[in-house]
């Protein structure tokens, strides 16, 4: 590859050798691109306008997680409880949405991975929550824990 930039380079040296792994990547960003469905609101008279929806492409790192590990602890509450039910505010997806949201809850690590690096994670490391909370387990440094937010409750 003798032009291009910083970038270029690192998706030649990703997929010169699976040129076929590169074709199935190229499809799937076209078949993406593609889906740009829009149904637009009437205007209204003096209503603020911001230009929304271009397709970006990022490169992130992410840390990874065990999807098995998590669908043992929704069981194991299940099981134990007879209820996937948020461990900071009670709130239960299956209740409110009905069949919907039946067996879905929010996963969260009481130790977070970004600080952890790589380690073992066991059934009580995770914490079943309902996305709010989880959000809010996230926010602020430090971040609250399950006590300190579920105080917030009280």
């Amino acid at each position: 590859m003798r032009r291009g930039g910083r970038l270029d380079a690192e998706v030649w040296d990703e997929f010169a050798d699976e040129p076929e792994s590169l074709t199935r990547l190229a499809r799937a960003i076209r078949g993406e691109a593609g889906l740009q469905d829009a149904f637009p609101l009437p205007p209204v008279e003096l209503e603020e306008e911001v230009s929304e929806g271009r397709l970006l492409f990022r490169r992130h790192r992410d840390r990874e997680r065990s999807p098995a590990l998590v669908k043992k602890k929704k069981r194991r509450v299940l099981s134990d409880k007879g209820r996937l039910a948020c461990e900071v505010c009670d709130f239960e997806f299956g209740r409110a949405y009905g069949k919907h949201g039946e067996g879905f809850i929010e996963c969260h690590h009481l130790v977070p991975l970004a600080g952890s690096g790589v380690s073992v994670t066991r059934l009580r490391d995770l914490a079943l929550v309902c996305s709010n909370c989880h959000r809010m387990l996230h926010r602020g440094r430090p971040p609250p824990s399950l006590d300190e937010l579920r105080a917030r409750f009280e």
